[in-house]
């Protein structure tokens, strides 16, 4: 098969800069011109996680250079180098750019895919790729695509107007050839059977909308059971089933997320931080900080400063 070579791309590594990554639930803004969604981010040290979520679009994740680490469900990988891998509609997943990371997303409503698949996906299949795990003949050319965009993508951050067209039209040409790649060669209709298994989500929906409204009072596992008319127990398996993690580790993460962006963007001293966000004491948000950024708070705000 063949690719489109452009005589507009540069060396992709010159890439510059941190996107703002907004993660809500099914509120995936798309780039201006095209359907979807296209960014890119760098980190320079072990960067943002981002807690565990969901949303309908269909998410494409490549690394360009450095390592991101992604949990999706209850699996975690490793992504390095021109590796890369699709997140189905409504899968659940949690990220983390780590040192020196160049990383491009590509985020795919669902109601586009529905279309240009013919209303196939994700009713009779979903996408099953992943390249820290088995190989595809198909690889390097999806490769090729990725890296491609990733060019593209730059021109587009960086406000190219002259070549603002020109390179979305190289991008959706290059997001058909890759779907056609993907539909052929890398279609799991076996999964898409399995996920109409699935327990309804509606309710999970709720609950994680419910922690996100209120994680900085004072709530427990006990507490928000008995606010939806479960038990305890079942809820705690229920929560568990649906995040592939507890209910305690996703509100921890929920305020270490929102204590991380008051960090970052604030003067504020931790400790305030610290409880504004929901923590009990600046030592439980210093714990659950250290865990996994693997620096001390205070330590993490002082580089960023001298970046």
């Amino acid at each position: 098969m063949k690719t489109v070579t452009y005589n507009i791309y540069k060396d992709v590594n010159n890439h510059k800069g941190i996107e703002n990554m907004a993660y809500n639930h099914e509120s995936i803004q798309t780039t201006s011109g095209l359907p979807f969604r296209i960014f890119s981010f760098n980190e320079q040290n072990d960067g943002r996680f981002i807690p565990k979520h969901w949303h309908q679009s269909v998410e494409m994740i490549y690394c360009l250079s450095g390592q991101l680490k992604v949990w999706l469900i209850t699996e975690e990988y490793i992504l390095q180098k021109n590796d890369f891998m699709v997140i189905n509609t409504n899968t659940v997943h949690a990220t983390q750019g780590l040192k020196n990371s160049q990383v491009m997303i590509i985020q795919l409503p669902i109601q586009f895919l529905r279309e240009v698949t013919f209303g196939k996906y994700p009713n009779e299949f979903v996408f099953q790729i992943n390249s820290t795990l088995a190989k595809n003949d198909y690889d390097d050319v999806v490769l090729t695509y990725f890296k491609q965009m990733a060019i593209c993508s730059r021109y587009l951050k960086e406000g190219h107007k002259t070549h603002e067209l020109l390179m979305n039209l190289h991008v959706m040409s290059d997001i058909y050839a890759l779907l056609a790649i993907l539909c052929e060669h890398y279609a799991d209709k076996t999964i898409a059977a399995r996920r109409k298994l699935t327990f309804d989500r509606t309710r999970l929906i709720k609950v994680i909308d419910y922690l996100h409204d209120n994680f900085v009072n004072e709530i427990t596992l006990a507490s928000t059971a008995n606010d939806f008319n479960f038990s305890t127990s079942y809820f705690s398996k229920f929560f568990q089933e649906g995040m592939g993690m507890s209910f305690t580790s996703y509100l921890r993460s929920i305020r270490l997320d929102a204590a991380f962006e008051k960090m970052m963007t604030s003067d504020s001293d931790l400790t305030t931080i610290a409880i504004d966000c929901g923590f009990e004491s600046y030592r439980n948000f210093y714990n659950a900080f250290i865990v996994v950024y693997r620096v001390a708070p205070s330590e993490y705000r002082k580089m960023s400063k001298l970046m």
